[in-house]
């Protein structure tokens, strides 16, 4: 049998299949002579056969490959999607945790910005008071508050200038020891800002040890 070919699927005397003579079928059953036509409502219609399931459905070879490659780029579809949105996710927890790194690395700076300024301010302080002559004792107990300060607040706090104003002041004797006395403050000084470093350096090891 040829490619092209049919072949007749019944018999013409199959008890299912209607016999209509061609004559009714093409609608001429009416005398020719009377010249009287059959009206188009009495042609025979055939029924229409809706078939979806069956060899006979209307699938041909090659709907299996159709069906093949679309699945294939639904597939592939799918996959693109997943990928990006992988990515996506990755980008999103990269930028969260690079933002956190930011905000601990720029919480440090300012700290240590903040340590440099006091430590700045506390040292012109303690210059400017040794050139008027007020003792260290009373510049330590300064220091000491601003020091609270900075611990319970974390913020520097500048000691107003009334508290200046309780500092006792000495006057200096002329009787030839001035030169012992600016040696002495100094040494003072000296000790005072090693303590201040001490402390300081023991802050910043207590966080370090906490992590």
């Amino acid at each position: 049998m040829g490619r092209y070919s049919s072949v007749q699927a019944y018999a013409d005397n199959t008890s299912g299949m209607r016999s209509v003579p061609y004559e009714q079928a093409k609608g001429t059953t009416g005398s020719s002579e009377s010249g009287t036509a059959q009206p188009k409502a009495s042609i025979v219609k055939p029924e229409k056969v809706v078939n979806p399931y069956g060899s006979t459905a209307g699938a041909g070879s090659g709907e299996f490959h159709v069906y093949r490659h679309a699945r294939s780029r639904e597939m592939q579809r799918m996959a693109q999607l997943t990928e990006a949105e992988e990515e996506a996710r990755k980008d999103r927890e990269f930028e969260d945790e690079l933002r956190s790194y930011q905000t601990e690395e720029e919480r440090r700076t300012a700290r240590k910005r903040r340590k440099r300024q006091r430590e700045k301010e506390a040292k012109l302080r303690k210059k400017t008071l040794a050139k008027i002559g007020i003792s260290t004792s009373s510049c330590g107990a300064v220091d000491q508050i601003e020091k609270s300060s900075y611990e319970e607040e974390s913020t520097y706090t500048r000691v107003p200038d009334t508290a200046t104003a309780e500092k006792k002041t000495e006057s200096i004797p002329n009787d030839g020891s001035f030169l012992e006395r600016m040696k002495t403050q100094l040494a003072a000084q000296q000790v005072a800002e090693e303590k201040s470093e001490a402390d300081d350096q023991e802050e910043e090891s207590e966080p370090r040890a906490e992590k």
